[in-house]
């Protein structure tokens, strides 16, 4: 439940800067906001998750909310990253926020999917 308003959150949370910029002509000669912002919400995310798998291996049951984080952070990523890219915001910090956003998103799917038909009830 918490994962699914997480995930609900991201969206939001992206397609709020998505918003918020629509006007901004993009500049061919340096980074937009959106290739910053799917970079930090990448690193963050990613980030994150490496802290709260850290923590779950150590036992110490705080790592929930880091979890949800990663979760909120990845998706905010990818939505924003793409976003970036429909808007000609083709430098680098959108194209490695994207991969590195990618791979939590990648792993919670696979999560996701593994815990429906794999290990489901």
């Amino acid at each position: 439940m918490f994962a699914t308003i997480s995930f609900i959150i991201g969206i939001v949370l992206a397609v709020t800067i998505l918003a918020l910029t629509r006007h901004q002509p993009p500049d061919a000669s340096k980074p937009g906001l959106l290739g910053w912002s799917a970079l930090a919400f990448g690193l963050i995310s990613t980030i994150s998750l490496a802290g709260a798998a850290w923590q779950s291996a150590l036992g110490n049951g705080t790592e929930s909310g880091m979890f949800l984080l990663s979760i909120t952070l990845a998706a905010a990523a990818l939505v924003v990253g793409i976003g970036g890219l429909q808007r000609q915001d083709r430098h680098w910090p959108t194209w490695v926020g994207l991969a590195i956003g990618a791979l939590p998103a990648l792993f919670w799917v696979a999560f996701t999917l593994g815990n429906l038909f794999i290990l489901g009830n």
